[in-house]
């Protein structure tokens, strides 16, 4: 048979483990959280860096397009200078 004091301390115990449970499931729902404010952040940096890829590729045809014109523009220069 169960003493009073060893039922006592069996709804202490349950008590325990019931609070205990209570906070685990509130530090888990908050790290749920975090993990999808975390996914949202690095969903955003992603399509940031194929922006930045994006406009990175069209800078360096931009460049290598300005380039050909100075090159051609040099070469005429060249040209007419000789002539002179």
């Amino acid at each position: 048979m169960i003493k009073e004091s060893d039922h006592h301390d069996l709804e202490s115990v349950v008590q325990q483990v019931t609070q205990n449970l209570e906070l685990m499931t509130k530090r888990a729902a908050k790290a749920e959280n975090q993990v999808t404010k975390l996914r949202q952040e690095v969903n955003l940096l992603q399509a940031q860096v194929s922006d930045f890829k994006r406009e990175n590729e069209a800078l360096r045809s931009e460049q290598g397009a300005s380039l050909t014109v100075v090159k051609q523009n040099d070469d005429k220069m060249i040209k007419e200078t000789s002539k002179g």
